[in-house]
């Protein structure tokens, strides 16, 4: 079956049958890492004790057996992870359309890897070398901006992930002029708390925790989304504005597995400190864990809780108004460059 069809298969057993059918493999191969990014805990998740290539490669087979066409590698920071160029070979010879999530630091290697790569995002938290501070790595702004000049030679489709926290908030009308000269175009997302406040796994600093200040900002987005180079979801902008309720399918259409083979849901109540696990690939196999009574447990738990404003992410609140469905969404995803369905966008 090739992805397209997979795609029109997950949505038909979600939307329809109301079976939990994955179709987004978001896969953590290793946290290893060249930055300490202040609000983020995956790089405090390093050890030695990571998946071993046979085990990368078995995740692979068994999730795009399941139902899974498009492959997000992130981390960690893909490029310097142990088995990078060897888990790109495999997952395209499976046949995964692949995204690769990066800090942008090693993107002068993309000749070497582009072949495998059918899209590629750069996180970039500031129009200028505040950046740095932001990520912990020195000189990190400028080799991002003059890798992504050399990666668009070989990779067209390549998008900027900006991260809108409390010192960044003002500086979004001068990132798009950034984003308009590198011919790119622009997914912002909100940086609110998604962990525990309590745990000790990240800098919350930077976190918006105003509610006015996350709808004004939300507001902000959709005023300047005219100029089209803005790709978060209109829908998912006016929820976060108005605050508007939505059912969480979040684990129905994403299967998250970590760098230690954890399968894991992306809510903010257990993400950060993995309290509540699906499964591990190193004890059950993918099917099992993903149609597990853990699993089955905590999708109940989803449908039923009210979201806050740390369930507004991207991860939770756009596979949720697709599998609703939420007809405006889904008409959007159509029609614009945004997520699910761009995943099939033609290089030029």
């Amino acid at each position: 079956m090739n992805n397209k069809l997979k795609l029109i298969n997950s949505l038909f057993n979600n939307i329809i049958l109301r079976k939990p059918t994955p179709y987004i493999l978001l896969f953590e191969p290793s946290q290893l890492c060249n930055c300490k990014c202040e609000f983020c805990y995956h790089w405090k998740e390093y050890d030695k004790n990571e998946l071993k290539k046979e085990e990368i490669f078995d995740i692979l087979q068994q999730a795009y057996d399941l139902g899974c066409g498009y492959l997000i590698l992130n981390g960690g920071e893909p490029f310097i992870a142990p088995y990078f160029e060897d888990t790109l070979k495999k997952s395209k010879e499976i046949g995964y359309n692949i995204n690769i999530t990066t800090n942008g630091s090693m993107l002068h290697k993309i000749e070497r890897y582009y072949r495998y790569i059918d899209n590629l995002t750069v996180s970039i938290d500031s129009p200028d070398e505040k950046h740095d501070e932001y990520r912990r790595h020195k000189g990190l702004f400028k080799k991002s901006i003059e890798g992504i000049k050399y990666a668009k030679k070989y990779i067209p489709n390549i998008k900027i992930n900006f991260s809108v926290h409390d010192e960044n908030k003002h500086k979004i009308e001068k990132m798009l002029r950034l984003v308009k000269e590198l011919d790119c175009e622009i997914f912002l997302r909100l940086l609110v708390m998604e962990h525990k406040e309590n745990a000790d796994i990240a800098d919350f600093r930077l976190v918006i925790k105003d509610k006015a200040d996350i709808k004004k900002i939300a507001d902000d987005i959709i005023r300047l989304k005219k100029n089209n180079l803005i790709v978060t979801p209109k829908t998912s902008l006016n929820f976060i504005k108005n605050e508007k309720k939505f059912r969480c399918y979040n684990s129905w259409l994403i299967m998250n597995v970590d760098s230690h083979g954890r399968i894991y849901p992306p809510c903010h109540r257990f993400e950060g400190t993995k309290e509540l696990v699906f499964g591990s690939i190193r004890k059950n196999n993918l099917k099992e864990i993903w149609y597990s009574k853990n699993a089955e447990d905590f999708r109940k738990f989803a449908k039923k809780c009210t979201p806050d404003m740390n369930c507004y992410t991207a991860c939770v609140l756009e596979p949720s108004l697709i599998l609703k469905p939420h007809l405006r969404m889904i008409f959007e995803q159509l029609t614009s460059n945004s997520n699910l369905f761009n995943f099939f966008r033609k290089r030029k």
